[in-house]
């Protein structure tokens, strides 16, 4: 697998998923705070698609941080603390690369993300779009749809990828 090459948004989002982290008092990095990352990167590409289908971003970082934000961590968090990055979490980043390349993208995006993120499913920031509306196949028409192009090169079908027997070096 190349290196990906990862969009300035997706870049920051990353960064601040890990503020996120912090300030909710958790000790690793998951999806929910990528999520609420998107969620303050209101110029990113992902985070504008999601609102144009009418999910109420608000509403979704109040119920994130309501189910998250109770840690009562007794570590002290600095600057220079690190944080790691759960198993799931880091999946969903290679996932978003996988949906690049599907798309034919030489750049990793915000909205390969949310790709990733609803294709897993299994997320609370997943389950919250689903229960919003959104599923992967809405999510990817309306990323073709801005895109005005067919979502894979060779004109295949929407579907979601199967990524349940994918597994890499990093997962052993």
């Amino acid at each position: 697998m190349d290196k990906p090459q990862y969009s300035a948004n997706l870049q920051n989002l990353l960064t601040v998923s890990r503020d996120e982290a912090l300030r909710l008092k958790n000790g690793a990095i998951g999806v929910e705070h990528l999520f609420l990352a998107l969620i303050r990167l209101s110029e990113a590409q992902g985070h504008i698609l999601l609102r144009d289908l009418g999910v109420n971003m608000q509403s979704i970082k109040t119920k994130i941080e309501n189910l998250y934000g109770r840690a009562t961590s007794d570590i002290v968090y600095r600057e220079e603390t690190e944080l790691p990055m759960l198993r799931q979490t880091m999946q969903i980043v290679r996932r978003s690369y996988v949906e690049s390349r599907n798309m034919k993208d030489g750049t990793v995006r915000t909205e390969h993300l949310v790709l990733a993120i609803l294709g897993e499913g299994e997320s609370t920031p997943a389950q919250l779009l689903h229960a919003a509306g959104v599923n992967y196949e809405i999510f990817l028409k309306a990323v073709v749809k801005l895109r005005g192009e067919q979502p894979y090169s060779d004109g295949s079908e929407l579907q979601t990828p199967d990524f349940s027997q994918q597994t890499s070096d990093d997962d052993n």
